[in-house]
């Protein structure tokens, strides 16, 4: 059945986008993922940073990110500047160093609020993934191309679909508000 092939894969992005988005919340501890969204300048086009550099941890508070081509240091050195994000970041002969600060009780209970804004976010999008498939199989009750008892039990399914993911998204959160709050 179409609309419920479409909102599994709908609720599967909403999941991919809650860990993307998590892999962005800062922990306590740096990984490279939490460059995955820095873009930079390089070759006449913007690039990402894994696309110019190689990357790896040097302890829980710091980076090393290597970049390929020499050339693109700077320009790497900048991006993760004007990120946004807080960390620190400085360079010597050898590479960048992307150092993260210690964070405090304050730091930690914004970022589990920030946590649970980023899974409404997720509910919202599953929420209305749900209210599509409910439009499209009451079209296809409406257009006698399924019956009623077919369109309980895809409505059916819809929920348990709609209440597994909702159990996923409670799970991620649970997941990274404990990483936050024991780093």
């Amino acid at each position: 059945m179409q609309p419920l092939k479409t909102l599994e894969q709908e609720v599967k992005n909403s999941q991919d986008w809650l860990i993307s988005e998590y892999n962005l919340v800062q922990a306590g501890r740096i990984t490279p993922a939490m460059l995955d969204g820095v873009l930079v300048s390089v070759y006449g086009s913007m690039q990402p940073i894994k696309a110019c550099a190689s990357m790896a941890p040097e302890g829980a508070h710091t980076l090393k990110v290597s970049p390929w081509d020499a050339s693109t240091s700077k320009a790497i050195e900048n991006a993760i500047r004007e990120s946004g994000m807080p960390v620190s970041v400085s360079s010597d002969s050898s590479g960048i160093r992307v150092s993260i600060p210690a964070m405090t009780e304050d730091t930690r209970k914004e970022l589990t609020k920030t946590i649970g804004k980023k899974q409404e976010e997720a509910r919202i999008k599953v929420r209305q993934n749900r209210q599509d498939c409910d439009k499209a199989l009451d079209e296809l009750k409406k257009n006698n191309e399924i019956n009623e008892d077919d369109l309980k039990r895809h409505k059916k399914t819809m929920q348990d679909i709609v209440d597994a993911a909702n159990r996923k998204l409670d799970e991620l959160a649970a997941l990274k508000e404990k990483e936050v709050m024991t780093v």
